[in-house]
């Protein structure tokens, strides 16, 4: 399916978007964190039920980077 493609080829560039944060000092606030990792957790279920396989792939990788980014966030060191 083409649709499969164009989802995936999007979120692969929001992957790759996502790459500064994971390396900078500055992360985002913890609610923004773990609300987009579990969004990405129920869009990749909805892909795999509509056997998206490219974009369920992606944006599993997409919600993972989110939860390093929330893991990254709750350990900073508190000010």
């Amino acid at each position: 399916m083409w649709q499969d493609y164009a989802l995936g080829v999007v979120q692969a560039m929001f992957a790759v978007a996502l790459m500064p944060t994971l390396l900078d000092r500055q992360k985002p606030a913890l609610s923004t964190s773990a609300m987009n990792a579990a969004g990405m957790t129920i869009i990749t279920v909805v892909y795999v039920s509509l056997l998206l396989w490219l974009s369920a792939a992606v944006a599993a990788i997409v919600g993972f980077q989110w939860v390093i980014l929330w893991i990254q966030r709750y350990n900073q060191p508190k000010v």
